[in-house]
């Protein structure tokens, strides 16, 4: 028969320390998280619209007629229809029967139109990007209609552009 000396397992001190340093990492960690929040939100709204506006030119080049992608900076949505109205096509406004591609869509609550581009945050004229039907971006009295969009987050620390050539490429900066 064995007589057991010592000790197996763990003093209350040291449960305690190894609960204080979990938690001091924990709450570190969910600091960097919340830090780096609006930055990631930013980015996807990003992405989001630039996705947009390369469906809207997919769309025009497949349907062979104006597709436009409107931005309410009053409302900070944007929405996406096809401009092929008789006697208005590419007007840049959705008149009458032109249907809704992509309805209004909301800019996430941490992201704003960033008013250094363009004033408003769209500098395309009239704050829609019309693609016709060559895929190439027009303004709505038919010259050609690069621009861009600007985005930012609500505490102003970082912007994100969506920016469209008078080719049609579309990219983000």
């Amino acid at each position: 028969m064995r007589i057991k000396t010592g000790q197996n397992g763990f003093t209350l001190i040291e449960l305690m320390v190894a609960i204080a340093i979990t938690g001091i990492l924990a709450g570190i960690s969910l600091y960097s998280y919340l830090q780096s929040r609006p930055a990631r939100t930013l980015r996807s709204t990003t992405r989001d619209v630039y996705s947009v506006m390369m469906q809207a030119k997919i769309e025009a080049l497949r349907r062979g007629e104006s597709v436009a992608v409107w931005f309410n900076t009053a409302n900070n949505t944007y929405t996406m229809f096809r401009d092929n109205g008789p006697g208005t096509s590419s007007n840049g406004v959705q008149d009458g029967a032109e249907p809704t591609l992509i309805p209004a869509t909301s800019l996430p609550p941490l992201v704003i139109f960033d008013p250094a581009v363009g004033g408003d945050g769209v500098s395309f004229a009239g704050d829609v990007l019309i693609f016709s039907s060559r895929g190439i971006p027009v303004s709505p009295g038919g010259a050609l209609g690069a621009g861009a969009v600007g985005f930012q987050t609500s505490n102003l620390a970082v912007q994100q552009s969506v920016i469209v050539s008078t080719a049609g490429s579309i990219r983000t900066q």
